[in-house]
């Protein structure tokens, strides 16, 4: 049904995230045109195969090394020869460092003998190279930014977005309050980029009324503000300015306050504050400052749940009254 109701009434409803390998070598046997010049490499390290050959005239000795890892600690390896009336060339090979890197070791020494000598028996040294077993584990963690470009929401996820807080919010205060529950919406586009913000105002009595500022972008819905004083308010706007106003009338004092969001908050632009009687309504008030009221809807419980529908007709409110639950209010809006 629709009902007619004067400006006065409305303004009452309205107050609310390698192992190394080795292997195991067999002694080479090894010998010269000297019978007594026999020469049994012993050298059976782990990480080094000595392969030994010698002539009249120069006696060389390659050493092959496997591959091996080496942890943090410094390790030197050194193979050393020694020839009778000759001089011996010894490569050593140091290597040290730190976390994972890994080295390929691989010594050399080559004997000269000066005039004719022989070769002696090639030893290991007491600080031979033992590969161990190593683990590699990183310790830094890379957070790569979210880069991903999110669509805006649409008209449906806007609509079912604010019903949901609205939902919300009635299911709270019931939880608190059997006796009388009242919440009035509305929905104003007050940043200009075509999706409307939704502005609550509840409470259980004139007194506790509270104002909220919500607002639904591609990461979802939001309160941007909350916790206002919203008593003996009613949702209105400044069309020239394009912007909202919250108005506040009560016992011949009214006050406008015109408020813009600025992306981050709800910011107040202007205020004025004055006073009027019977022969100067606070509707004249506003209109003379070229604010107009917003159409808006209220849910109320006091043993029943019913919602209102206001619309503004001719400077007062028309509404349609509902019972239960209803958001045609939100499905209706335009935008």
């Amino acid at each position: 049904m629709k009902r007619y109701i004067s400006a006065a009434f409305a303004a009452a409803a309205l107050f609310t995230v390698t192992g190394c390998e080795g292997g195991n070598t067999e002694p080479t046997q090894v010998s010269t045109s000297d019978p007594s010049a026999g020469i049994t490499s012993n050298y059976t390290s782990q990480s080094l195969q000595a392969d030994i050959s010698t002539t009249s005239t120069e006696a060389v000795i390659e050493v092959v090394a496997t591959e091996t890892v080496f942890t943090e600690t410094e390790t030197t390896s050194a193979v050393s020869a020694a020839v009778s009336g000759g001089t011996t060339e010894t490569a050593a090979v140091a290597v040290s460092g730190g976390g994972s890197n890994t080295s390929a070791v691989k010594p050399a020494v080559t004997t000269k003998p000066s005039g004719g000598g022989q070769a002696a028996e090639t030893t290991s040294s007491s600080s031979a190279v033992q590969p161990v077993q190593t683990t590699t584990t990183s310790s830094s963690t890379s957070v790569v930014p979210d880069t991903t470009t999110r669509p805006a929401p649409t008209h449906d996820e806007i609509v079912d977005a604010y019903i949901n807080e609205v939902s919300k919010r009635i299911d709270m205060l019931l939880e608190d309050s059997q006796d009388s529950v009242y919440v009035f919406y509305t929905l104003y586009d007050m940043d200009g980029n075509g999706i409307p913000e939704l502005i609550i105002k509840s409470g259980t009595d004139e007194e506790t009324y509270q104002d909220s500022y919500y607002i639904c972008d591609e990461f979802g819905i939001k309160v941007v503000s909350a916790g206002n004083d919203g008593s003996h308010s009613v949702f209105a706007y400044d069309p020239d300015e394009g912007q909202f106003v919250t108005a506040y009338s009560y016992m011949g004092s009214g006050s406008l306050n015109w408020l813009e969001y600025d992306g981050s908050d709800i910011q107040s632009v202007k205020d004025t504050a004055f006073e009027y009687n019977s022969d100067d309504t606070f509707e004249e008030q506003m209109s003379r400052y070229g604010v107009e009221r917003l159409p808006f809807a209220m849910y109320t419980y006091s043993g029943e749940e019913l919602t209102w529908v206001y619309r503004v007709v001719n400077g007062g409110l028309e509404y349609d009254e509902i019972e239960g639950r209803d958001f045609s209010f939100i499905y209706n809006y335009d935008f």
